[in-house]
């Protein structure tokens, strides 16, 4: 590709990019001033469920409050972090629906989408491997180590999911 060269020209991908952009759900994000907005506030929202649910039991997962029952917290709080990912999946995808081509070249952006899958990963250890024994550490009892390493890892990846989605709206490559 030459310099000057418009990106579209490179085909497959753009191409891709350019007509989800031409989808009617990207054009009604376009075609009224308010939806954008709503969109944005409601992956914020979608966001805060789940990144404020996935903070209590991964603090809970680290060591601290050992009198609350993990399973019981578990149970309890799971079922808003995934109404919290379902909300924040879905307006996302439309938001990127609407910018599609910019996204797909915006470094925080594919950070972010990296580090989601990484969340998932650790996720799948966390209940399938290191949490496999939980009923003997359930209460009054420091986590083990597997355990305790992975929660922290969690709240780290959630923090950059979380900071690399607030600096998409920062991000312009001919800054750097």
């Amino acid at each position: 590709m030459t310099v000057g060269q418009d990106p579209a020209a490179r085909g497959g991908k753009m191409d891709i990019l350019h007509a989800l952009q031409e989808t009617w759900p990207a054009k009604l994000v376009g075609g009224w001033p308010w939806w954008f907005p709503i969109l944005e506030i409601t992956h914020l929202t979608g966001l805060t469920v789940l990144f404020g649910g996935m903070v209590a039991l991964d603090v809970r997962l680290m060591g601290f409050g050992r009198r609350w029952s993990v399973i019981m917290l578990e149970r309890y709080i799971l079922r808003f972090v995934w109404s919290g990912f379902a909300i924040a999946a879905f307006s996302g995808g439309w938001l990127f629906l609407y910018e599609a081509v910019k996204l797909a070249g915006d470094g925080p952006f594919l950070i972010k989408m990296t580090l989601i899958p990484l969340a998932g990963l650790n996720a799948l250890f966390m209940h399938f491997v290191a949490m496999r024994n939980v009923e003997q550490w359930d209460t009054g009892v420091l986590p083990p180590w597997p355990v305790r390493i992975s929660a922290g890892l969690s709240l780290v990846i959630w923090w950059g999911v979380l900071a690399c989605g607030r600096l998409i709206a920062y991000y312009y490559p001919y800054n750097f």
